[in-house]
C-alpha cells in the first residue's frame, strides 16, 4: 500500500506506516496553492487503477485511485473522481498490458456486440494469450493501435447505451472511470450457472457432455432459454445478429470454493432430450476465479457464482499445468470501487 507523504495543508501528515505516528513537521506546504493540473501530474507517478497490478498470480483488485488518495483528503478524493486523465492513463496502460480482457472489453462495447464475447482468435499468434480467444472477426476498433483513442471510442459507445441518458450527462465522475466501472460490471466480472466436476479443459478446445442430474437439466434450459428451437434440437449454434453463444461456468478443479480457477464455457452445440437430459459441445474460452458462490433456493443445489476474468501470467500457468492448481485466497473487497462501483 502506498502511503502519500505530500502534505495538503500546513501541520497535516500522512503515516508512512500503518500504525507509525509522524511528527516532524516534513512535508511540502504549498501543495494546496497548486494548480489542479500539477497536482494531476505528481499524483500520476503513484497512481493506479483497481486490477492494474498484474505482477502476480492474481490481479490486485486494490489501486491508489479507489483506495489510498481518495482517503487523503477531499481534495484529492475529488481529483480522482473528476480527473479523467488519471484514469484514462490508468486504463490505457491496462489495455496495452492485458489486451486479451480490457481492449476485447472495449471492442465488445465499440461493436455493440454482448460484453460477455470474447476477443477474437489470431491463428497466427504463437504466444499463449493467443489461445484466450475464441473464433471471430477482427472488428475495425482493432485497427486502431493507440489505446487512449480506443477508450475515446468506448466512451462514446457507453453514451449510447445508457439507460438513462441524463444520468451520464449530469454525472460528476471522470468519464474513463464511468467507463472502467462498465467494463468492471459486464465483461471483466460475470455471474452465471455453474457446472462442477472435476477434468481438464483447454481453451479453444471443444468437447462433449451429457447432463442428466436435475440441477444441471435446469442449468442448460436456462442458458439455452433465448436460443431458437433449432439450437436446442442439435442444429449447430450461430449466433444471431447483436449476440454471441450461450455460456456458462464450468468450475473443473477439485475445490468449489472461492479463490480457485474455474472456466468460461460456450455451447456451441445442444440436444436437449423430451425428459430434459441434454447432449452439449463446449468450447472454453477464458479462465476465471471463483470469487462468490451460492447454492440457488429451489433449484436441486444448482450453485450460482460470480467470477472474475484471469490475467495473463494465471492463465498461462494452468494452460502449460497438467495438474489442477487452487489460486491465493481471493482478497476481493465487497465493495471494489469506493468511488461509487456498482
Amino acid at each position: 500500500m502506498v502511503y502519500f507523504r505530500l502534505s495538503w495543508k500546513m501541520g497535516k501528515q500522512m503515516p508512512q506506516n500503518i500504525g507509525e505516528q509522524r511528527t516532524s513537521n516534513e512535508g511540502f506546504p504549498f501543495f494546496s496553492q497548486l494548480s489542479d493540473d500539477i497536482a494531476i501530474h505528481i499524483i500520476s507517478f503513484v497512481s493506479y487503477a483497481p486490477f492494474q497490478d498484474t505482477s502476480t498470480i492474481r490481479m490486485d483488485p486494490r489501486g491508489t485511485l479507489t483506495h489510498v488518495f481518495p482517503f487523503v483528503c477531499k481534495s484529492f478524493y475529488k481529483l480522482c473522481r473528476t480527473s479523467d486523465t488519471l484514469w484514462k492513463d490508468a486504463l490505457s496502460i491496462m489495455v496495452k498490458k492485458e489486451p486479451e480482457i480490457w481492449r476485447a472489453a472495449l471492442d465488445s462495447l465499440i461493436t455493440g456486440q454482448p460484453e460477455l464475447q470474447s476477443p477474437a482468435t489470431r491463428p497466427d499468434a504463437s504466444s499463449t494469450s493467443s489461445n484466450l480467444s475464441q473464433a471471430g472477426t477482427i472488428s475495425s476498433s482493432r485497427k486502431i493501435t493507440d489505446s487512449k483513442n480506443l477508450i475515446d471510442l468506448g466512451i462514446a459507445a457507453l453514451a449510447k447505451v445508457q439507460e438513462t441518458p441524463s444520468v451520464f450527462a449530469v454525472n460528476d465522475t471522470a468519464p474513463t472511470m464511468r467507463l472502467f466501472r462498465h467494463l468492471v460490471k459486464h465483461y471483466f466480472r460475470i455471474t452465471g450457472p455453474v457446472f462442477y466436476m472435476p477434468g481438464q479443459a483447454r481453451l479453444g478446445q471443444e468437447f462433449g457432455l451429457h447432463f442428466f442430474e436435475p440441477r444441471y437439466r435446469l442449468l442448460i434450459e436456462e442458458v439455452m432459454a433465448e436460443e431458437p428451437s433449432a439450437h436446442r434440437h442439435g442444429m449447430p449454434i450461430v449466433p444471431l445478429k447483436g449476440r454471441t453463444f450461450p455460456q456458462f461456468i464450468y468450475a473443473n478443479h477439485s475445490s468449489l470454493a472461492p479463490g480457485s480457477p474455474a472456466c468460461l464455457v460456450q455451447v456451441r452445440q445442444c440436444s436437449i432430450y423430451p425428459d430434459r437430459r441434454a447432449d452439449v459441445v463446449l468450447k472454453p474460452i477464458a479462465y476465471v476465479w471463483l470469487e462468490r458462490i451460492v447454492v440457488r433456493p429451489n433449484s436441486g443445489n444448482l450453485c450460482e457464482a460470480t467470477v472474475t476474468r484471469m490475467g495473463q501470467i494465471a492463465s498461462h500457468a494452468i494452460e502449460h499445468s497438467n495438474a489442477p492448481f487452487r489460486g491465493p485466497a481471493s482478497v476481493y473487497d465487497t465493495d471494489l470501487l469506493r468511488l461509487g462501483a456498482p
